[in-house]
């Protein structure tokens, strides 16, 4: 997932209803293969009838489009008017549906009598089959408090019993109990642990009791975590060492110094921070002006170095630990102290490269090549269940393609599509949006020249931007050197039959909107 991590609420709806609750299994749906993203939420068609449904937004990676889907979640309720219902998603707000092809949806069911709980029900409902079934169903009599917690991913999920103020973890397939947490169980994302042990990793859980961390094991067991240098003898030689991806990473404190380094699988020995000890740091690992961040599979570090002085810049050095090579220097606008919890980096949608900071900002931006753009979401839904069915690796930026229009034709792209950057200039894929105008392309040396009908353009080298051996161009600049028009629409917003954003070029004159 964000980017900033995308943080979502249970979607909860009261109405009246009441009796048994029944689920049927014959609502089938077929998904085509294509390259497509499919937001989920969850609402009620008629809230006076009791009718629940689920609204698909998906979005085509190869054009922009957009189209939504109304689907009747299949839960039948014999109404009184002794009960009531709250339904919705019931996920850790750490992790939304992100995993590629994964089209099981997990929601609760609750029922109340005389305002007071008595039930709740977890339920799985396939997209792609249409089959909804109850996985497991508690009463409020048995002590719990009936707010289910789903780790989908890890195949686990939490409840709380309200009898003893302890959440308890349960397997997803079985239901068979893992462990017990003196408080709410969370999902490790990335921040925070880097140098703790035991180590923690992408896919951890874990909870927060009286100021100290516990990591929970699959296998039940329960270990404190602590950061690594916190009960060392400042006067002994140590080492904190981890695997990260092929590499060696290790931070090594003597009388002398502390050093921060990784080695390469083919021993290339990178330094990352070199720390004389002085009194004010007194050998601490967490005083070093630096902080390292370990991507989910571990293909970068990325350094976070700062200085205690306000004149001086603080930046991200961003590390491949295959080659060893520094690939990138991101600066961190500003000169105000950042506290330890902002310094971190989020890596969104389980991609290596696409990442969110609150020091950068709240954008999401590019490891290798320092892109920040906007962020994008499914029409109406500020927050929104997602998850793909292709994966990311060619892609830049966190943002859903916008589509092109020329004539009766939408641009088809073949990878990375046209986005917005964080200061508003849309950017296009040069070839796919020629290949769309059937124009040409004249390269020689990194030099661009464009033509379409009669009029060349020279691109500016300046503006250009690549990604995979792909050419990104401000989109304004070609339509308006090519004496083209434009305009452009938003209906992303719109829960509608096929809303989308999109640029449409003309050929003849039209008013243009404001658009970088």
């Amino acid at each position: 997932m964000s980017l900033s991590l995308r943080v979502f609420g249970l979607i909860v709806l009261s109405l009246l209803i009441g009796g048994t609750v029944a689920y049927a299994e014959d609502n089938l749906h077929s998904i085509e293969p294509t390259k497509e993203k499919y937001y989920f939420s969850a609402g009620c068609a008629n809230c006076s009838e009791d009718r629940y449904v689920l609204y698909v937004s998906i979005v085509d990676y190869k054009t922009g489009q957009i189209r939504t889907e109304r689907i009747d979640i299949p839960i039948e309720v014999n109404k009184t008017d002794r009960q009531s219902s709250f339904f919705g998603f019931a996920y850790s707000s750490s992790r939304v549906v992100k995993k590629i092809n994964d089209f099981d949806l997990y929601f609760y069911h609750e029922l109340f009598e005389d305002n007071k709980k008595i039930s709740s029900s977890l339920l799985k409902y396939n997209y792609k089959s249409g089959q909804l079934k109850k996985m497991r169903e508690v009463k409020a009599s048995e002590g719990f408090d009936g707010s289910f917690t789903i780790f989908p991913n890890e195949k686990v999920y939490s409840l709380k019993r309200k009898d003893k103020e302890i959440w308890q973890l349960y397997s997803l397939e079985d239901n068979k109990y893992i462990a017990s947490a003196k408080n709410m169980i969370f999902l490790y994302g990335g921040n925070s642990f880097s140098l703790y042990e035991p180590h923690i990793n992408y896919g951890d859980l874990y909870y927060n009791y009286n100021r100290n961390s516990y990591k929970i094991n699959f296998n039940g067991s329960i270990d404190p975590l602590y950061p690594w240098d916190k009960y060392s003898d400042e006067n002994k030689q140590e080492s904190f060492v981890r695997k990260v991806g092929s590499a060696q990473y290790s931070i090594i404190r003597s009388k002398d110094k502390v050093t921060a380094q990784f080695i390469t699988k083919n021993q290339k020995k990178v330094i990352l921070s070199e720390v004389t000890p002085s009194l004010f740091n007194q050998f601490s690992v967490s005083q070093r002006e630096s902080v390292e961040l370990f991507s989910p599979e571990g293909k970068y570090i990325v350094s976070y170095q700062y200085s205690r002085s306000p004149s001086l810049p603080k930046y991200f050095e961003v590390y491949e630990t295959e080659t060893g090579a520094k690939i990138n220097t991101i600066y961190i606008p500003g000169n105000k102290r950042i506290d330890y919890p902002n310094r971190s980096i989020v890596w969104s949608d389980d991609s290596e490269e696409i990442v969110s900071s609150i020091a950068i900002g709240y954008g999401v931006f590019n490891l290798r090549n320092g892109v920040s753009v906007r962020r994008s979401y499914a029409p109406e839904h500020s927050y929104s269940n997602y998850t793909f069915n292709f994966e990311l690796e060619q892609f830049m930026v966190a943002e859903d393609p916008i589509a092109i229009k020329i004539g009766d034709s939408l641009v088809q792209y073949e990878g990375q599509g046209t986005f917005f950057s964080s200061n508003g200039t849309a950017y296009a894929p040069l070839r796919d949006l020629m290949n769309g105008l059937q124009g040409s392309i004249k390269e020689n040396n990194g030099k661009y020249i464009i033509k379409y009908a009669q009029k060349e353009m020279k691109l500016d080298k300046n503006k250009i931007m690549t990604w995979n051996h792909r050419v990104f161009y401000p989109l304004r600049d070609i339509i308006e050197g090519l004496n083209l028009r434009f305009q452009y629409t938003k209906t992303r917003t719109e829960r509608t039959e096929g809303g989308y954003k999109q640029f449409e070029i003309f050929t003849d004159s039209v008013e243009t909107d404001e658009v970088h």
